[in-house]
């Protein structure tokens, strides 16, 4: 969201959204080669993590994020 979106948005008036960047990774070649990456050490991606936790605690990992307190989490199960 550009800056007047965000400004359009605080103060309740309608805006548009003009262009959408639907660029991302691909499930099947791109996440088997970050896999093989990341089990080479080529990229580093534990430091990204900024909790683990367990399934029963799932919630919990919602609230961190709508605190702002947790970037990227990982459920355990």
């Amino acid at each position: 969201m550009d800056v007047r979106a965000a400004v359009a948005f605080a103060a309740g008036q309608p805006f548009a959204i003009e262009t959408v960047q639907l660029d991302g990774p691909r499930g099947r070649t791109d996440v088997p080669k970050i896999v093989d990456w990341y089990m080479e050490k080529k990229i580093n991606i534990d430091d990204l993590i900024t909790h683990i936790l367990p399934l029963e605690r799932i919630n919990e990992g919602f609230e961190l994020m709508a605190r702002g307190e947790s970037i990227r989490s990982v459920v355990v199960y």
